[in-house]
């Protein structure tokens, strides 16, 4: 239940928060409704305090929640366990999968947001992402202080507070009070500060959202396939919905601004029998015009990256930055053909450990344990969309991660190796009017568990799911 709900609230939340938005009559980009523009010439003094000031109270409100109305055990903050924290090692941690990869990315949102309604930068924010982030786990917290904890909430709090602070800036520029939900430390400071430090408005490019009605199954094969016969599983009747964004102008991009464009896609799904999340992300930290002309436009630069699949029979996520190219081409009698290439580096990943996560060895230590290992390695993502206002829209979109375990920081009694996973989708989509389209999905996702022992077999899982949906496109 509380993964549904999870689902549920990730879908929900963020399209409402943009269906403000709906009618791009009233946005326009110029500042309006007493709009202040954010412009790091105004940041003073008491901004950089009252920032640090709204991270430790996040913290403290956070802190509070855990201690006296959860119970939870690791809020039982003692003078010896913060000392036993500032004088251990940094460890890392075997908290469950959507803590560790939803969660902690989420909270160093709130941070991040702290820093930016207060005028300062991408980077700066980033920091205060950090410093939130090393007081909690030295303050807050009885456990031992956690490295993967800092760079998943840093690194993912960076990515998705921009995100949201950009989102907030085109919702609050409408008045709404779904501005609150999409970021409620940046509502929270302009309430006590009366500052407003917001985004130019009107910069959605492409808003959209859509339920679905699927079906699918997984399948595993062993390695060697003589000892085991392979597993399937099958998923009727699943709901589903999500969202599309696509902020700021993708094609013959000049900009040196973190986030001036970036793609949100977000997809949930559930049965009585399956669930699964999907979120995926790429946000450009500066771009260049690589030489556009008026029938074809091209951006290249570097982006961010953040991967989640969040699912009954696989988990995976991965932070990254690299490089990426886009390029839109409009051809005679309204086609029109849009291609983006991205390859980059993986910062950290989580795979989950095949035979943990389907229960199949269970936890016999008694203690906490990880179902999924830590990884770097490097990643590879490629679009591809036709369109055509009477012949329709088709796209095909391609993911590859290959992560490789850290050895030293596996699950517990875990095993070592690396993970690839191949993810590709077809779609097709036709206008009923201007603003309502049906379509057709399929996706396939290729996971090669590859382990370094002889006490667990490799694994190749095939998860496939098909779908019709229908889409509301907003903007």
């Amino acid at each position: 239940m509380k993964k549904l709900i999870c689902i549920l609230l990730c879908c929900a939340s963020l399209y409402q928060i943009c269906a403000q938005n709906s009618n791009p009559a009233e946005t326009s980009p110029t500042v309006q409704n007493n709009e202040t523009i954010s412009d790091p010439a105004k940041v003073t003094i008491a901004s950089y305090f009252i920032a640090g000031g709204e991270v430790v109270l996040s913290n403290l409100t956070l802190f509070l929640y855990n201690r006296f109305i959860t119970h939870a055990s690791f809020a039982y903050v003692t003078l010896d366990s913060i000392k036993a924290n500032l004088t251990n090692p940094w460890v890392w941690d075997q908290d469950e999968f959507q803590v560790n990869q939803l969660g902690h990315p989420y909270q160093g949102s709130v941070y991040y947001s702290a820093a930016r309604a207060n005028g300062l930068n991408f980077w700066l924010a980033g920091l205060y992402t950090a410093f939130g982030s090393i007081t909690w786990e030295l303050f807050c917290e009885t456990e031992r202080p956690s490295i993967n904890d800092l760079i998943i909430t840093t690194t993912g709090g960076m990515m998705m507070g921009e995100m949201f602070h950009r989102l907030y800036s085109e919702a609050a520029a409408n008045n709404s009070w779904w501005a609150f939900i999409v970021n409620p430390m940046e509502a929270f400071n302009e309430l006590v500060t009366r500052k407003k430090n917001r985004e130019e408005s009107g910069k959605i490019q492409s808003l959209s959202y859509h339920v679905a009605l699927s079906s699918g199954f997984t399948k595993v094969y062993f390695e060697p396939s003589a000892q085991r016969s392979p597993q399937t599983d099958w998923y009727y009747a699943n709901l589903g919905g999500g969202l599309s964004i696509i902020y700021g102008q993708p094609y013959g991009l000049r900009t040196n601004t973190p986030y001036d464009h970036f793609e949100l896609d977000l997809h949930g799904e559930w049965s009585p029998s399956n669930f699964q999340l999907v979120f995926a992300s790429n946000g450009m930290l500066f771009s260049y015009d690589t030489g556009s002309t008026e029938k074809i436009q091209n951006s290249l630069g570097m982006s961010m990256h953040c991967d989640v699949i969040y699912s009954k029979k696989m988990d995976f996520a991965s932070h990254g930055v690299g490089f990426t190219m886009k390029e839109q081409i409009m051809l005679p009698y309204d086609w029109n053909i849009r291609w983006a290439l991205h390859a980059n580096w993986i910062l950290l990943g989580g795979s989950e450990f095949y035979y943990y996560l389907s229960g199949e060895v269970p936890n016999t230590t008694g203690n906490e344990r990880r179902l999924y290992d830590f990884g770097t390695g490097a990643g590879a993502k490629a679009d591809l969309i036709i369109s055509h206002p009477y012949a329709g829209t088709l796209s095909l979109k391609y993911m590859l991660h290959a992560v490789f375990s850290l050895k030293k920081h596996i699950a517990t009694d875990g095993s070592p190796g690396h993970t690839i996973i191949n993810s590709i989708t077809g779609q097709y989509s036709h206008m009923i009017t201007k603003r309502y389209s049906l379509g057709i999905s399929a996706t396939l996702f290729i996971k090669n568990g590859i382990y370094k022992n002889q006490i667990y077999p490799d694994i190749t899982q095939y998860n496939f799911m098909s779908s019709i949906f229908f889409a509301v496109h907003l903007k």
